[in-house]
């Protein structure tokens, strides 16, 4: 997918709202996944940030979602895919 079409894409009316549904489910995830997983307090602290501002951290993965080719004709389960992979990436930078 060129550089153009993921800008289209983030575009398309209902991308963002999608992303957001998606990144509120993956928060609810890892809120309650054990204290043993690898990264977790890092993983929590995200969680609070996304929390505390919703629409501002469904921005900043929608432009990541969007780079990995991520429309809104994909299914529900692979934007959460999509969030579930950047979690610990973006989680490391919080």
């Amino acid at each position: 997918m060129s550089y153009g079409a993921q800008i289209a894409a983030m575009k398309e009316p209902d991308f963002f709202q999608i992303v957001l549904m998606a990144l509120l489910d993956q928060a609810q995830a890892v809120y309650t996944e054990e204290a043993s997983t690898a990264n977790h307090a890092k993983r929590v602290k995200l969680v609070g940030a996304v929390v505390k501002d919703p629409q501002g951290w469904a921005k900043r993965f929608g432009f990541l979602v969007a780079s990995g080719e991520i429309t809104t004709s994909n299914s529900d389960a692979e934007f959460k895919a999509r969030i579930a992979t950047l979690w610990n990436a973006v989680a490391s930078g919080v």
